[in-house]
């Protein structure tokens, strides 16, 4: 994934994610920071609304998403308490290849929620959701 080789006189670049500047700032939720995915399979895992887990070389490692970050809104809709209901939402959009954009609050959250829910999925053949 890249890599590569470097020319003479150039530095390779390295490939630790930054986090994009934030939104906006509120005592509840910390920063919001959107985040614009690719159609594709995100790479977190989440509890609830709050990221559990970010998958190495995944789209949420490279765009700099954070463990403990809580998902606010998917494409402006506010979202629950549920990772069930979100995985179906970005499931949805995917499916439909229409953009995925995230806005999360970086106040690390007490991950409360009983219910885990990976954000791994692919489309089958016949644009059936397929459970990875």
């Amino acid at each position: 994934m890249g890599g590569g080789i470097s020319g003479p006189g150039k530095a390779k670049k390295s490939a630790k994610p930054t986090a994009p500047p934030p939104v906006e700032d509120s005592k509840d939720r910390g920063a919001v920071v959107e985040i614009e995915f690719k159609p594709e399979i995100l790479g977190l895992c989440i509890k609830g609304w709050t990221v559990f887990k970010v998958f190495l070389k995944g789209q949420g490692h490279k765009l700099g998403v954070q463990p403990k970050w809580r998902i606010l809104a998917i494409n402006g809709q506010e979202v629950e308490n549920n990772s069930h209901n979100i995985k179906r939402i970005l499931a949805g959009l995917i499916q439909q290849k229409l953009k995925v954009k995230i806005s999360f609050g970086t106040k690390e959250d007490e991950i409360e929620a009983t219910d885990v829910a990976e954000i791994a999925f692919d489309l089958d053949e016949g644009g059936e959701l397929e459970e990875m």
